[in-house]
């Protein structure tokens, strides 16, 4: 049924203007995006307690998924029936095993996140939650995702912000407890990596080549644990040494932001073209590069801010 469904959606997408399938794999990329931007956003110009809130819903959400994903090992959709042709290079920027879906899930944690940030704002809400569940409908119908990798995903991040309501309402109503969250955050992504590269996995090969590599599954795991690694390390020192003003003019903010974002993006290609070029194993600069760029968010970069604003005082 569910490959019936893709392959009825690829008629459709078949039979429409080649924009419509750009247009959707414009949504589906933009979430990758979004998650280091959003929270970037909150954490330097609007609230940071808000920020804390969608980086730690979508750091923990994202280490479940890649568990859930390297312990139920589903295969891609066009491995599992040759007839579905997913668009463009979407299939090869599709990484991992595929249920369930990381981008549906990065997008609910994250637009999820926010509207339970905004949650009196309806209007606000109601689009937050449209996109999301728009992205998880891209990766259908870009043929990337079954209809079951989608809604689980989706239901994975909107879990996390329910999970972080209570996590967060707990670590906030006393201060000493922040150090045990984070403690057990870098634990749990630990021995995820653990589990993963200790469990075994399915070899299926046809015509004596392997259909799907256990290694190459691995890679999004090592990502996602970086990205929670820096996101608990890096919110965690900027609370305890840097504490940075956010109530600034909205000029210096609109500025902050937007250096800050073009360094972020020089710094995640900068390290990914440095890694590929000395060699370094793939998990490892997956692990570096993201713990980086979330570490750079919520630490080097407040840092940075606060030591200038110092300096011109």
């Amino acid at each position: 049924m569910d490959i019936q469904y893709l392959l009825f959606l690829q008629n459709i997408r078949n039979h429409l203007p080649t924009f419509v399938s750009k247009f959707m794999m414009f949504v589906s990329d933009a979430a990758l995006l979004l998650e280091f931007l959003i929270p970037m956003f909150l954490y330097w110009c609007i609230s940071k307690r808000k920020a804390i809130f969608v980086a730690y819903t979508l750091g923990f959400s994202s280490i479940l998924n890649q568990l859930l994903k390297n312990i139920f090992c589903i295969y891609r959709p066009w491995i599992r029936d040759a007839r579905i042709q997913p668009f463009g290079n979407a299939k090869f920027t599709a990484t991992g095993y595929s249920f369930p879906s990381g981008h549906s899930q990065i997008a609910s944690a994250t637009f999820g996140g926010v509207a339970y940030c905004y949650w009196k704002e309806k209007f606000f809400v109601n689009t937050m939650i449209f996109i999301a569940l728009l992205v998880g409908f891209s990766r259908n119908f870009l043929g990337c995702h079954t209809p079951q990798d989608v809604f689980f995903g989706l239901c994975e991040g909107a879990a996390f912000v329910v999970v972080m309501h209570f996590l967060l309402g707990w670590t906030w109503s006393k201060k000493e407890r922040e150090k045990f969250v984070v403690l057990a955050g870098i634990i749990f992504a630990a021995a995820m990596l653990v589990f993963t590269e200790l469990k075994s996995y399915p070899i299926r090969l046809a015509h004596g080549v392997l259909l799907v590599d256990p290694e190459k599954m691995k890679l999004d795991c090592y990502r996602s644990a970086g990205m929670l690694v820096g996101i608990l390390l890096g919110i965690f020192l900027e609370q305890k040494f840097v504490n940075f003003e956010i109530e600034v003019p909205w000029i210096r903010k609109t500025l902050r932001f937007a250096i800050g974002s073009a360094v972020a993006a020089g710094l995640f290609i900068g390290l990914s073209l440095l890694f590929f070029k000395i060699g370094l194993n793939q998990k490892v600069a997956n692990f570096i590069t993201t713990f980086s760029l979330m570490f750079f968010i919520f630490f080097l970069g407040p840092l940075a801010i606060k030591t200038l604003n110092n300096f011109q005082k």
